[in-house]
């Protein structure tokens, strides 16, 4: 079992932790061919404004969209 610091934010299953702030990635959340769905999940830093992060989530949405024939379905920023 991993032990975090209270107020970490952590994308999970219901099995395990997926992906941890700032970030963590791992074989359980990269894209393959075989892929059909992306969460594009971004989060800000102290002296990075919300505008450039939902920027670049957007761009990042766009450029899914453009490239992998996706569809983007949601897009929205959090407090």
């Amino acid at each position: 079992m991993e032990k975090l610091k209270k107020g970490v934010p952590v994308l999970a299953d219901e099995k395990k932790i997926l992906h941890l702030y700032p970030h963590r990635d791992s074989v359980d959340t990269m894209v393959t061919e075989k892929t059909r769905n992306v969460l594009v999940v971004s989060a800000g830093v102290p002296g990075i404004s919300k505008e450039r992060v939902f920027n670049a989530v957007s761009r990042t949405c766009n450029l899914l969209s453009k490239y992998a024939n996706g569809n983007i379905a949601y897009l929205s920023i959090l407090p």
